[in-house]
């Protein structure tokens, strides 16, 4: 019933559809730039599943990272702070209790948040198809010494992505849509932050930009440790391809930063009679 009513309400937001064309717009954006950046490369070579790519998880100039914390919040970043406020949450914790109630609040916006995300990089990935119009992998021939050798490869071997490149060349609509999948899963982790903090915050719009907070302390912290530069938020959001790792090791990470968040949301209970004198008392 609750998760039910969520989705509804989110639904029924200007927000949510202001992230998702927020998060259109981002790659609309990306792709413009990358095409003007490299503009040195033949347009024939540049094809549609490589230009969507160097928006999300090939890129280390991206404004898609710069904006993604602030896009993922909006859906229903700020449900649980609203309801408070609004005093919505009463009959909903009296009929299926405290518990029950953070429990589907917590699922309810990191599935929200990831059906947000997933269209509009769908949306993205049409876009990119019908502006390139190009899904050719292109064959460029190599001569070595020991005579012509043909590699399928896309601008030349550094051109493939680290991570699972040889699943992009044999299959790369597979390889964006598994792309889709690990943006839908970082969306529910970084939203999931700001559900968590509204048990310590109460200001609508600092719950909001908790994700942002979060995620440029995860990118900057790691940099003081040697090879931690790998491991920022940053580059495991917008360049995740771009080096060589083992591939488990990416969507492990945001599912450790998902399951933080619903660590931090399992201490509602105890907070939440807490919560409700002090909002009683602010207002």
């Amino acid at each position: 019933m609750l998760l039910r009513s969520e989705f509804y309400r989110a639904f029924h937001r200007k927000s949510t559809y202001v992230s998702f064309l927020f998060l259109i717009a981002l790659q609309v954006i990306g792709f413009y730039n990358s095409l003007m950046i490299n503009g040195l490369i033949p347009l024939h070579e540049y094809n549609s599943w490589y230009l969507f790519l160097k928006t999300i998880g090939l890129n280390m100039n991206s404004i898609w990272a710069v904006c993604l914390p602030i896009a993922v919040a909006l859906p229903l970043g700020d449900s649980l702070v609203m309801d408070i406020k609004s005093g919505f949450d009463v009959p909903l914790v009296l009929r299926v209790g405290v518990r029950h109630y953070f429990l589907w609040k917590w699922i309810s916006n990191a599935l929200v948040t990831a059906i947000v995300m997933g269209a509009a990089n769908v949306c993205g990935l049409v876009i990119a198809l019908i502006w390139r119009h190009d899904v050719q992998i292109p064959t460029i021939v190599y001569h070595d010494v020991y005579g012509p050798k043909a590699f399928t490869v896309v601008f030349g071997s550094g051109y493939v992505p680290a991570v699972f490149g040889h699943l992009f060349l044999t299959d790369p609509l597979l390889y964006c849509l598994l792309t889709i999948g690990i943006t839908m899963l970082i969306a529910s982790a970084l939203s999931g932050i700001a559900v968590s903090t509204t048990l310590w915050v109460k200001y609508r719009y600092l719950v909001l930009v908790t994700p942002i907070i979060f995620y440029y302390l995860f990118s900057i912290f790691p940099q003081f440790f040697v090879g931690g530069w790998q491991w920022t938020t940053f580059i495991l959001s917008t360049a995740f391809w771009q080096f060589t790792r083992p591939f488990w090791q990416i969507p492990v990470y945001w599912l450790a930063l998902l399951v933080l968040s619903f660590l931090m949301m399992a201490f509602g209970p105890r907070r939440y009679r807490k919560m409700m004198f002090s909002y009683q008392g602010h207002e």
